[in-house]
């Protein structure tokens, strides 16, 4: 299915649409996090840091111990894969199957999404994602870089930095 790496998922329940876009629905007592994700146009795969959705666990795949070049040119090792299931600013409810890896932020592959059928606008005005069937998705910039919010449930844990490149 090329429409594996970041599916619809069609409607999963009421409560998640457009309650992502509220600005208090971030913190401690919310169902929902805020993972803004790096939409990169350098990166062979989507990628989840190391220790992040650590209630979901990881799945082996033939990918495990693939080395990656990082962009400061160090390899980085494939540790296994997580789908995690969430929702767009928007609504729009997703699969997206990460890499799961020592990066130092979640990754979105431009040209992965490409490659199964999205259309990657990046462009200074109004950048976007638009899907094959036809649903937008903005992006934001934020320190020169395209970022892209994602709505996680609490339920799978969080984002966890455990380590800085810099």
């Amino acid at each position: 299915n090329r429409y594996e790496e970041l599916s619809y998922m069609g409607q999963e329940e009421e409560d998640q649409q457009m309650m992502m876009n509220s600005n208090d629905q971030d913190g401690e007592d919310s169902e929902w996090i805020k993972m803004t994700a790096t939409l990169d146009s350098g990166s062979a795969e989507h990628a989840l840091p190391t220790g992040a959705f650590d209630k979901v666990a990881a799945q082996p795949s033939d990918k495990v111990g693939k080395k990656y070049l990082a962009a400061n040119g160090d390899s980085i090792i494939n540790e296994g894969e997580k789908t995690i299931k969430c929702v767009t600013d928007v609504g729009i409810p997703i699969e997206v199957k990460f890499q799961v890896a020592k990066v130092c932020k979640p990754l979105i592959s431009a040209r992965k999404l490409s490659k199964n059928g999205h259309k990657v606008i990046l462009e200074e005005y109004r950048p976007r994602v638009i899907s094959p069937q036809g649903f937008t998705t903005p992006l934001r910039i934020v320190g020169g870089v395209y970022v892209i919010d994602l709505w996680v449930r609490r339920k799978y844990g969080d984002i966890k930095k455990p380590f800085s490149w810099q």
